[in-house]
């Protein structure tokens, strides 16, 4: 079918440093007002009812009595709508439809807590539908044989005037059925097959445009928008310097997104700002202290194996210990913070370290990658490189893993450890490009 464009010029969005945070987000002006949509967008609720769409979403609170609207494809006389990701207020996510007489809807079998970024995703083949969240199939059903949705003539997202308060990033349609890969490989990598009818990052970081990288131009106007510093793990990069790994699923991983730096923190759990006593919640920049004894953790300018800063752990009395351990949540350090990731799948976990040894012998630096399985924050599986107690400069290493069946989270730390026995170990250590990719080969087929 032939694509008809806006007038708004798009740009290619180079940085993830931004998602969308807006009290009110409209398409092209007021509430309702018709955008121009390609021939294949309109199409999607009216003759052609094989499509795909998704949205990542953080829910800070629900706005609603009956939950969170997302991402909606609507339009017609009488008003219907192609397609609605949204929430119930149970915490349950999935996506729905309406033809002015029928909701047929598919939702998740479990809730999700609210203030974690989650990816949300669906296909839908006549009337066949998939949902899919993080990247795993999670529930599907076969919608009433009575729905034909009309023409849709809006594709918007919701801000909190129709019930959303969050942040909101990464949506896309194609007019097709995603493959379970596709779906897994937009999750884990941010890997977006060709021929996508609409795809807009959400990530300007400025401005009251939301730009279409479909190549249709179909961009969102934004109503006094506010933009976030709150990403999604594992795609996004800074402004500073260029992404090393375009596939690293660790946000900040080179530690090139610090904060202004006062002192190195020492409060247990506290999230590291540059500030003594941390945050009590994620203050943006990815990585939360934990400690044994007298301990400290900061983003340093001293000495780093590129760019312009790196980790430093210090160990400060005898039998302390450090860990900077990295979560996508921003409150509770539960399985749910810890890196999504796909099971019985081969991952690489890399990285560069220095130390100076100061006294003691016993074990020393290393990074470590724990698989978790989603129902319990106990360790399934640590898989870990040998400990480095002392280097005259850096050193890398890399260990690569397959996930457990039942795996579904990894948690990624830089540490150091001297408790073992009676044994010291005082030390600084500094961790710099740590990196956790993907490493299966793809194998798909394309038609």
């Amino acid at each position: 079918m032939p694509r008809s464009a806006n007038s708004t010029p798009r740009r290619k969005i180079q940085a993830d440093n931004y998602t969308f945070n807006s009290p009110e987000l409209k398409v092209n002006g007021a509430r309702g007002e018709k955008l121009t949509l390609s021939s294949d967008l309109l199409a999607l609720g009216d003759t052609n009812l094989n499509y795909s769409a998704g949205v990542w979403v953080k829910e800070t609170q629900v706005r609603a009595t009956f939950g969170n609207l997302f991402f909606i494809l609507d339009g017609g006389s009488p008003y219907k709508y192609a397609f609605t990701i949204r929430s119930e207020i149970t915490g349950k996510l999935g996506v729905n439809f309406w033809d002015s007489t029928n909701n047929p809807s598919l939702y998740s079998s479990v809730s999700y807590p609210r203030n974690t970024w989650y990816h949300i995703a669906f296909t839908r083949e006549g009337r066949a539908v998939k949902l899919y969240i993080d990247g795993q199939l999670q529930n599907s059903t076969t919608i009433s044989a009575s729905l034909g949705v009309a023409t849709g003539t809006s594709l918007r997202l919701v801000g909190t005037s129709a019930a959303f308060a969050g942040n909101m990033c990464k949506t896309f349609v194609y007019g097709r059925v995603l493959t379970a890969d596709e779906i897994a490989d937009i999750y884990a990598n941010d890997n977006y097959p060709s021929g996508a009818l609409h795809r807009a990052q959400l990530n300007e970081g400025t401005g009251t445009v939301g730009y279409d990288q479909s190549g249709n131009d179909m961009n969102f106007t934004l109503t006094t928008p506010t933009w976030s510093t709150d990403t999604v793990t594992g795609i996004r990069s800074t402004s500073l310097v260029p992404r090393k790994n375009l596939n690293n699923l660790i946000f900040n991983g080179d530690f090139e997104y610090a904060p202004a730096f006062t002192a190195a923190t020492t409060t247990n759990a506290g999230w590291i700002d540059g500030t003594a006593s941390g945050s009590a919640a994620n203050a943006g920049y990815g990585w939360c202290f934990a400690k044994d004894q007298t301990a400290s953790a900061q983003f340093d300018t001293s000495e780093k194996k590129s760019g312009n800063y790196s980790m430093k752990l210090s160990t400060l009395a005898v039998n302390s210990g450090a860990r900077a351990n990295q979560f996508r949540s921003t409150s509770a350090l539960t399985a749910e913070g810890y890196m999504p990731v796909l099971p019985s799948t081969s991952y690489t976990v890399s990285g560069w370290v220095k130390t100076n040894l100061i006294s003691g012998s016993s074990r020393g630096a290393y990074i470590r990658a724990q698989e978790f399985n989603g129902t319990s924050t106990t360790a399934i599986v640590t898989n870990e490189t040998t400990y480095i107690p002392t280097t005259t400069d850096w050193t890398y290493y890399t260990k690569t893993f397959t996930t457990n069946s039942d795996t579904r989270f990894i948690a990624v730390g830089a540490l150091i450890v001297g408790t073992t026995g009676t044994a010291t170990l005082i030390m600084d250590a500094w961790f710099d490009d740590i990196v956790l990719t993907k490493t299966t080969p793809d194998t798909r087929t394309t038609a």
